[in-house]
């Protein structure tokens, strides 16, 4: 006899014709399903699978398998109690450490006592936005990422019922990565288009600046080289001095 147990089934892009649709599959009666949702150019994953989901809902109602949200279930309970522990397993220390820092600093402290399921895809990417002001874009990224994968750990776990973090992205407005500082070290000099120069050599040096013509003609004009010199009706090569 088959088992009858709770589903969300899976939506997937899929090409046919030359065109991508969102392609769902589930069970019903022991059978497999699918259904074509719509094109993956006028709809999102998030509108393919709240479409998934509102197939299935009747199903699993029949078999008494409903499962709804745990809404006490804040989103630092379950970072702390599940994410975190699954995680763990996979990170190295040393990315363990950058990581837990890194959520519990940044989006913990942010969404720590909200109810899990009732965190919106509005909610999550004003959050980002904002922190666009203060962080460069790579640490946008890689929040916006981490978002996502606890979201998608959350639906697997059946805590949510979709995920409002896949559509997230990063704004263009992120705060501009630190510029290196400029500063002596003696008497040495930082130049944009070359290694550290000394004062004596700065000038030919910036001249090169992004020139691979000059760059070489600035190392040559450093190294031994050798001048022709007539000595009695002959010529002899006479080693140059540095």
């Amino acid at each position: 006899m088959h088992r009858k147990r709770f589903q969300r089934g899976s939506v997937k892009p899929r090409k046919r014709l030359g065109k991508m649709y969102w392609y769902a599959q589930w069970r019903e009666g022991g059978s497999a399903r699918s259904k074509e949702l719509g094109l993956c150019s006028e709809m999102t994953r998030a509108q393919a699978e709240s479409l998934l989901a509102d197939i299935v809902r009747p199903i699993n109602e029949a078999t008494g398998k409903t499962r709804m949200p745990n809404v006490n279930h804040t989103f630092g309970q379950f970072v702390q109690q599940v994410y975190l522990p699954v995680y763990r397993g996979k990170w190295k220390n040393s990315t363990a450490m950058t990581e837990v820092d890194r959520i519990e600093f940044h989006l913990v402290a942010e969404l720590g006592t909200c109810a899990i399921a009732e965190i919106t895809r509005e909610q999550l990417q004003d959050m980002l936005n904002s922190k666009a002001n203060r962080v460069g874009r790579s640490v946008v990224d890689h929040l916006r990422f981490r978002l996502r994968s606890i979201f998608r750990l959350a639906l697997a776990e059946g805590v949510v019922e979709r995920s409002p973090a896949e559509v997230l992205y990063t704004p263009r407005h992120c705060k501009p990565a630190k510029k290196e500082a400029s500063f002596n070290t003696g008497g040495l000099q930082k130049c944009d288009g070359c290694s550290w120069a000394s004062r004596e050599g700065h000038r030919t040096a910036r001249n090169h600046r992004g020139d691979e013509t000059g760059r070489d003609s600035w190392f040559a004009a450093r190294r031994p080289r050798a001048s022709m010199q007539s000595a009695g009706g002959e010529t002899q090569a006479v080693q140059g001095r540095y």
